[in-house]
């Protein structure tokens, strides 16, 4: 009976040795699965901790070269109007101080990344609203002066056809100050005697006479007028006596040898002008009539 109690005892010590065992496999096969699983997503984190850090980078510089790309545009950017100036002058002070920030910036992430984009984004409309703006005063401008040149050009056109105008009226004025002139026509010079009889010989005569006959003038001004007669002799100078005088002819006062007032209705009016001298003798007699200021006729009259 001991013999086979003590063998009992032996072989339960056994089999639980062998259980214990077991157990102990089984704790350090799960162990190494564990310390497995825990290697690959400790693997996985530091790969995609590496990869975030790569793209962080990556997006920073493109953040950083865009905002430099946007700085140059803000310097190239030229305009003549004062407050836009100004205003861009802010602007691109805002991007530069923007730009500091970036180069001091150590902690990054994906959330300051959108905060960086984001401003950087509101510069860049801002910069695309200063050039259209500019683009739309630089197209006012090039139309006002293409509006400006045009309106010199029909100002200058203007003038140009108001001074031919105001040749043409002065061409017109003239030309009816010129029709408005009253000729005369029949000159002839008689030589009179003291009875104031035409006689035949010149030596015989004591006074002249001038007759001729004012023509008819619609455009010509009626009223009285003075008519002026000059009559030069045969020795080339102005017969003259005490009725003689002086009127105005083109800016000169010069002698006439007689005159007389008219009354001038616009119709054909003879007229005789007497002179009186001790001067006359047979010869080449030169008569020049004279009114308003113009020679109104001539005649070449030969006294025997």
């Amino acid at each position: 009976m001991e013999e086979y109690t003590q063998y009992d005892d032996m072989g339960g010590m056994q089999q639980q040795h062998s259980s214990s065992l077991k157990g102990y496999k089984i704790v350090i096969g799960l162990m190494a699965i564990v310390m497995v699983v825990m290697s690959v997503l400790y693997y996985r984190q530091i790969q995609e901790l590496r990869g975030s850090t790569e793209d962080l980078t990556v997006e920073r510089d493109n953040l950083i070269a865009n905002l430099d790309s946007l700085q140059v545009d803000f310097n190239n950017i030229r305009t003549e109007n004062d407050t836009i100036r100004q205003q861009i002058s802010t602007e691109r002070y805002r991007a530069d101080s923007l730009m500091e920030q970036l180069k001091k910036e150590r902690g990054w992430s994906y959330a300051k990344i959108k905060k960086y984009e984001k401003e950087l984004g509101t510069l860049r409309v801002v910069l695309k609203g200063y050039i259209r703006q500019i683009d739309s005063l630089n197209q006012l401008n090039t139309r006002l002066i293409s509006e400006n040149t045009s309106m010199k050009r029909d100002l200058s056109n203007l003038r140009l056809r108001a001074d031919k105008a105001e040749e043409s009226q002065q061409e017109l004025q003239a030309q009816i100050r010129k029709a408005a002139v009253i000729t005369a026509r029949d000159i002839n010079l008689s030589a009179l005697n003291g009875k104031d009889q035409q006689v035949k010989k010149a030596r015989r005569a004591t006074n002249l006479r001038v007759d001729f006959i004012l023509n008819a003038n619609q455009v010509a001004q009626v009223g009285e007028r003075d008519v002026y007669v000059r009559v030069k002799g045969p020795n080339d100078m102005i017969l003259a006596n005490a009725n003689s005088g002086l009127f105005q002819y083109q800016g000169q006062k010069i002698n006439y040898s007689a005159k007389r007032s008219v009354d001038y209705q616009g119709e054909d009016l003879p007229v005789a002008i007497y002179f009186g001298g001790e001067s006359i003798t047979e010869g080449r007699y030169n008569i020049e009539l004279y009114m308003d200021g113009y020679l109104i006729g001539t005649n070449e009259i030969i006294l025997q």
